[in-house]
């Protein structure tokens, strides 16, 4: 079930795009704060800025309230974020700019969130209450959006689904095309979700049939990705590669090299799912030429690295474990060139990925060295995440948990070094460190005066264990779960059994 959970999650966040808010991203800390702070002291001559003149500037006035609420809200001043947004939503909807609104309404349901609302649930229920009184059908529109959405995320799907047919009907009633076929994505995976395959198919297909009609081919692209995901979850890897094979030909017929690349990429992974490898690895060098021929070098090196890294876990499932290190190399060499922290995940999923494949062909030495870099990355990953925790509905405890399972691989991988190098001492205490680490995190968190400002807990050592065991005069014993083979991060190889180590 938790996997089914995880592939939906992947589906919804992959095939649609929301509203987010204006997030200031910065390469260091110490900056991120003196722009949020700038923000905030320089709001009152904004606001006068923006109403100088006779009419003033409506829009820019609505901006300066939202940025100073968002600054607010960074710092966990929530109250004062309400204020300030409510300000915003306030002209937003005085000058019918909603689309605006709608952002407003996000962004304060995650504020309302921090303060006990989860996901700010109960917040939209009265906005949408609000606008139904009003009569504003387009206010109404997006407060149902927004909180259908809400429900979705909470897994709360049996809810979201009257929310998403009230929201279809609306969509329809203003012609909006490209939002009922997003919508009809978004109640199908809530039918799918529930196990109610017959209901989710039938609004695929509706979907589908939509999309065609608009004469649109990224609408239909757009169905079809839906189409072909949803039926790797039903475990039917040929129906989802005819759809995504369609899906890859209209890209070639518009010319949209962006599509082609990423239906490449979604057809390779359809086929690792077939354990198809020949056309695993067709479909991903057909990728890298591509990307190679067509892309500037200002966009290849993402989709040059993510082809390599792909075909490097590609030839370490067929334990072609020298060819894959090389690949796992070529890939973490463009991602360390690139100073954006967008990469910061890409290079933790190469590290892992070399890590691994080291240690299959016995390179225990540079496995652990590679292991250590890549928990290293996990840790600024963690940081740069937490840095914006405040201006999102995610808590602190959600954002742990969900970094849990990357991390616990990683200390996984560990343990197996360490048991290959005949060192159960130090295995112990990776497993004991990876096991408690997600823990004491969310009590250090929870424990730090600046919510901006954690609080560092040191890990484990032997010495410290040890002297544990004799006090409480008891055995160490730890069972880990761990892979016949090894799992990689993106490349799914067929079904992968479980298997126990003792420690």
């Amino acid at each position: 079930m938790r996997q089914k959970l995880l592939q939906v999650l992947w589906i919804v966040l992959s095939l649609v795009s929301f509203n987010t808010p204006q997030v200031a991203w910065s390469q260091d800390d110490s900056q991120l704060r003196q722009v949020y702070q700038r923000l905030i002291d320089s709001f009152d001559a904004d606001l006068a800025e923006a109403r100088r003149g006779d009419w003033g500037d409506s829009a820019r006035e609505i901006q300066v309230f939202q940025g100073a609420g968002i600054a607010h809200q960074y710092f966990g001043n929530y109250q004062k974020a309400l204020e300030l947004l409510e300000e915003a939503l306030t002209r937003s909807l005085q000058t019918q700019a909603y689309p605006m609104a709608g952002s407003l309404l996000y962004q304060m349901s995650s504020v309302h969130s921090k303060l006990g609302d989860y996901l700010g649930i109960q917040f939209l229920e009265s906005h949408l209450e609000i606008a139904k009184a009003r009569g504003d059908r387009q206010y109404q529109r997006e407060a149902l959006k927004y909180l259908a959405l809400a429900h979705m995320s909470s897994i709360q799907y049996q809810k979201a689904i009257p929310l998403y047919e009230e929201y279809l009907a609306l969509v329809r009633s203003f012609n909006d095309v490209a939002e009922e076929v997003a919508t009809l994505g978004y109640l199908a995976s809530a039918y799918g979700t529930l196990g109610e395959r017959e209901k989710m198919q039938a609004v695929l297909n509706q979907q589908l049939a939509v999309a065609r009609a608009s004469g649109n081919p990224e609408l239909e692209k757009m169905a079809l990705s839906y189409q072909s995901s949803w039926a790797v979850v039903g475990q039917d890897s040929q129906a989802a590669i005819q759809a995504q094979e369609q899906a890859l030909q209209l890209a070639r017929a518009s010319g949209d090299v962006y599509q082609e690349l990423s239906s490449l990429q979604q057809l390779a992974q359809y086929q690792a799912t077939a354990e198809n490898i020949p056309n695993v690895i067709s479909r991903l060098e057909e990728l890298l030429s591509v990307a190679r021929q067509r892309l500037n070098p200002d966009t290849i090196g993402l989709w040059e690295a993510q082809a390599l890294e792909y075909l490097g876990q590609t030839y370490a499932h067929i334990r072609d474990y020298n060819r894959a290190i090389e690949l796992f190399q070529q890939s973490l060499a463009i991602y360390t060139e690139s100073d954006r922290k967008a990469t910061q995940t890409n290079r933790l999923s190469a590290l892992e990925s070399l890590a691994k494949a080291q240690f299959q062909a016995g390179q225990l030495d540079q496995a652990s060295v590679t292991l250590q870099k890549a928990i290293e990355v996990h840790e600024i990953r963690r940081q740069d995440l937490d840095r914006f925790i405040n201006l999102f509905a995610l808590s602190r405890d959600d954002l742990q948990l969900s970094l849990r399972e990357t991390l616990s691989d990683l200390y996984r991988l560990q343990q197996q070094i360490f048991i290959r190098e005949n060192r159960p001492e130090d295995a112990l205490v990776s497993s004991e460190t990876g096991r408690a680490r997600a823990f004491v995190d969310l009590l250090t968190m929870n424990l730090a005066v600046d919510p901006q400002t954690p609080i560092n807990a040191p890990e484990p050592t032997l010495a410290e264990l040890s002297a544990i065991a004799r006090g409480q005069n008891s055995t160490l014993v730890q069972y880990s779960v761990i892979l016949d083979r090894p799992r990689f991060p993106v490349m799914r190889f067929g079904k992968q059994s479980p298997r126990e180590i003792l420690l």
